[in-house]
């Protein structure tokens, strides 16, 4: 008795993998050209004035300049916004090691009902 393809399942698995390329191919791609979009808008910063309103500046400004970022550094507070931030991080990350361990040793060391369930939560 000869077996088709069909049967053996060849066919179907052949399918789905035709199925999950293109999908990706158009996932990759739709990220690719969100990611190169991104690329062209973000040369904004260091635009100078005169760049701005030329239409001949598409991607590279003829006048580079950062007068942009000293501007905001002069107008943000930035040194003690940056301290603010690095402090609000830190002590959250220290906080999260802290209670993870705890939870750890307790899932490690007691036996209590659906401890399984909520080592997968």
């Amino acid at each position: 008795m000869r077996r088709t393809v069909k049967e053996t399942g060849i066919f179907e698995e052949r399918c789905k993998e035709i199925v999950f390329r293109i999908i990706r191919f158009f996932m990759l791609f739709g990220m690719c050209f969100d990611f190169a979009a991104d690329f062209k808008q973000d040369f904004g910063q260091f635009y100078g004035r005169k760049d701005l309103y030329n239409p001949m500046v598409i991607a590279i400004p003829e006048n580079v300049t950062t007068a942009n970022y000293e501007l905001a550094s002069q107008f943000m507070d930035y040194w003690r916004t940056l301290g603010n931030t690095i402090l609000v991080s830190l002590t959250i990350a220290l906080l999260q090691i802290a209670v993870c361990t705890v939870v750890g040793y307790g899932f490690a060391r007691f036996e209590f009902p659906f401890k399984k369930f909520w080592f997968c939560v």
